[in-house]
């Protein structure tokens, strides 16, 4: 991101270019809290809803949340996922997830208990495995987010971070410590 706030991508490279484009944000997205960009997919959650790009931000789509809410008031998008662009994840605060996971089509998938809220960050090292926090605590799922369990912990979770070697790195407030799958 530039200091005016646009999103740039490489066009060549993974870590460094000197080919760099800007990425078009209509204005009616808002502003974007958080992005993830797997290829030429590039997945955004602003405060209200969450966009879907595959063709590196030229044109937008909403994930709807109607696809897996029922209320009045849909529910906040809270975090984002991408393994790849055919394997997006959308957390909201209402402790459900959805998923985008090969055909391009999102699909309902679990919900965290009612008591639990919503996650505030989602990560998977594979199309299966990953993890969840919400308030807290450590979440996980064995099968792509349509079930999840609580991991118990002494320390309260405070982030987590995928590593490059199928793990997950969570940061309690005591201890680094890392989850392998």
């Amino acid at each position: 991101i530039d200091i005016s706030g646009n999103i740039l991508l490489a066009t060549v490279g993974m870590y460094v270019s000197q080919n760099w484009s800007a990425v078009t944000i209509p204005n009616e997205m808002g502003h974007v809290e958080e992005m993830k960009v797997c290829g030429s997919t590039i997945l955004v959650k602003t405060h209200f809803d969450a966009q879907i790009s595959s063709n590196r931000g030229l044109d937008w789509t909403t994930v709807h949340t109607s696809l897996s809410h029922d209320a009045a008031e849909p529910p906040l998008p809270t975090a984002l996922s991408c393994l790849d662009p055919n394997h997006l994840w959308v957390a909201y605060s209402d402790g459900s997830v959805i998923a985008m996971q090969g055909d391009k089509l999102w699909i309902k998938l679990g919900v965290l208990p009612s008591n639990s809220g919503g996650m505030t960050k989602i990560a998977f090292v594979t199309s299966l495995a990953g993890v969840g926090l919400a308030n807290g605590k450590l979440w996980l799922t064995s099968d792509g987010g349509k079930s999840w369990s609580h991991v118990s912990l002494k320390d309260e979770v405070i982030d987590i971070s995928v590593s490059g070697d199928q793990s997950i790195d969570f940061i309690t407030t005591s201890a680094l410590e890392r989850l392998q799958f």
